[in-house]
This record gives structure tokens, C-alpha cells and sequence, in this order.
């Protein structure tokens, strides 16, 4: 299990990104959900300009099968290139293979 975590100076609640075996949740006042892994259908990065989010810049963008796009914004203790690499890590230990 891996907990992901940054507090931002402007922000008064933590951002968490928790990837657990069954999947990830993310908790804070930004984010707030989870997600198992068979419900996730691939990730691709975009670039996202300030104001769709509270950060601007590279994010990673989760599919759901139910057509749902969540971005995790690049604003945690790890690059989002290692996340991706956790998640899909844990995904294909759990039988789960994502695009």
C-alpha cells in the first residue's frame, strides 16, 4: 500500500492519493472518491491550463468504464510517471490490465 500525500501552503486540508491493493482513493478538498480497479479502463497524461483545476500543468487522467475522466494533478510527493507505474503495478497484481 502506498499513501501519496502534499499540503500546499494556500490549501488548509492535505491532498491524499492512497493506492491500495483494490485500488485508489483520494481524499482532501480537492479530491474526494475511489476507485477499484476494474472499474478503471486506461490513464493518459493531458496538459491542463489554471482554472479547470487548482494547479495548472501535467496531469494524469484516469477512465473509468462508466465514462468518467478524473485527473490527479501533478501535485503529490512523487512524480505522476512513478504513480502511474504504482497503479498500474498493483492493477496487473489484482488481474487488472489498463491501457
Amino acid at each position: 500500500m502506498f499513501v501519496l500525500g502534499y499540503t500546499r501552503p494556500r490549501i488548509k486540508k492535505e491532498e491524499w492519493l492512497l493506492v491500495f491493493p483494490a485500488g485508489i482513493a483520494m481524499i482532501g478538498k480537492l479530491m474526494q472518491g475511489h476507485l477499484l480497479w476494474y472499474e478503471i479502463k486506461a490513464s493518459r497524461y493531458r496538459y491542463l491550463t489554471r482554472g479547470h483545476h487548482a494547479s495548472s500543468g501535467l496531469c494524469l487522467v484516469i477512465s473509468t468504464r462508466a465514462s468518467i475522466s478524473i485527473s490527479i494533478p501533478d501535485i503529490y510527493n512523487v512524480p505522476l510517471p512513478c504513480i502511474e507505474q504504482i497503479m498500474l503495478r498493483q492493477a496487473r497484481q489484482a488481474g487488472v490490465f489498463i491501457k
